[in-house]
């Protein structure tokens, strides 16, 4: 078949890591990373810990922190606590896990209810199956190559596909853009296949492959994998320490553990709203219909318009991916993370339900200044 994409296949791929001290750090000795762990690029407030070390390790769920010390409450983080194993048992979940991370520090780990299946209780390492969390690591793998220089975010994205796939032969110029595919337009969200189709056009490499070689290896993260489902969906398997992780790289700039996966231009333009004023998004996992317009869309992401939406503090230009009882919340103004996974969530209603508990909750944990 002939293939309409300008540059075509990449015959090797190329990784580029860069440690916080200038040393480049070799792909294939992946444990090295611990030397050269990179900073949260958030500001910290006066009277909280200083900025943790994202390494190889993180997170550490086993050393306690002190709420005080990260400008939180006691009394907030067992209402978080509570909150979500409230939303677990009155939605029908088999069980859920969720952290919440303030500065790169753990302020809360919380497991309630049995893994999938009910084996076992679930906990950070137990591997769930979510469709709405594949879209976030499938742009990053686009976003990968978009930094490299493969394509740029106003070609149309026929260029990279073959003839015929976006409309008839020779009206390539008229289909949507990159940054239409990796946006939506408002109604419907990113298109994961045709992200997906590119990334292996151009990099001549199924994207399962892809993603575990560019990204989940170099991350250590372990559980971590991309499958293919009914109708083309994709599904993202992952244990809550894994996605943590990957929260974290986009938190931290692009870079976790030593290695730069993204450049932080790139992960700043993910993150910022690309639909125009009079369209926002639908369908993002918040229950948006509750308040229309605050939601915009990013590359992949869902992003909020307003401040407090999501809960007190929450900061304008926060970005999140949620829905099916898992979610994954970047507010970079507060220095907050929340990564959450479920099973059998219990409906659309039923998951906006889990986040929004989980976010204000969350929120409501930061003490007054």
């Amino acid at each position: 078949m002939t293939m309409s994409w300008r540059y075509g296949p990449i015959g090797a791929l190329c990784l580029v890591l860069a440690a916080c001290g200038g040393a480049d750090a070799p792909a294939d000795e992946p444990a090295e990373a611990e030397e050269d762990p990179v900073i949260v690029e958030v500001t910290s407030t006066a009277g909280r810990l200083p900025l943790a070390l994202i390494s190889t390790g993180w997170p550490d769920l086993e050393t306690p922190i002190l709420p005080e010390q990260l400008g939180m409450t006691a009394e907030g983080l067992a209402d978080f606590r509570m909150a979500i194993a409230s939303a677990v048992e009155a939605r029908g979940a088999e069980g859920m896990t969720a952290l919440l991370v303030r500065d790169g520090h753990v302020a809360a780990f919380v497991t309630a209810g049995n893994a999938p299946g009910g084996e076992a209780l679930a906990g950070a390492d137990t591997v769930w199956r979510s469709r709405v969390l594949a879209a976030p690591v499938i742009t990053a793998g686009m976003l990968m190559l978009y930094d490299e220089g493969q394509f740029t975010l106003d070609e149309p994205a026929a260029y990279y596909l073959p003839e015929g796939r976006l409309g008839p032969v020779g009206s390539e110029e008229d289909s949507p853009t990159i940054a239409q595919i990796m946006t939506g337009d408002g109604t419907t969200g990113p298109d994961l296949k045709l992200q997906a189709e590119i990334i292996q056009n151009v990099s001549d490499t199924p994207v399962d492959v892809y993603l575990d070689e560019r990204i989940f290896n170099q991350l250590g993260m372990t559980s971590m994998r991309l499958t293919e489902g009914a109708g083309g969906t994709f599904v993202l398997e992952a244990s809550l320490r894994d996605m943590a992780r990957f929260g974290q790289l986009l938190a931290s700039g692009g870079g976790v553990g030593g290695a730069r996966i993204l450049d932080g231009a790139t992960v700043s333009l993910m993150a910022r709203d690309h639909l125009p004023d009079d369209r926002w998004a639908l369908n993002s996992g918040l229950g948006e219909d509750m308040t229309p317009g605050v939601i915009g869309r990013g590359l992949g992401v869902a992003v909020l318009r307003s401040a407090g939406v999501t809960g007190p503090g929450a900061t304008a230009g926060s970005y999140f991916s949620a829905g099916e009882g898992a979610f994954l919340l970047i507010d970079q103004g507060q220095g907050l993370m929340l990564v959450g996974l479920s099973e059998g969530a219990g409906g659309r209603d039923g998951d906006a339900d889990i986040f929004r508990a989980a976010a204000r909750a969350a929120y409501g944990a930061i003490a007054a200044d």
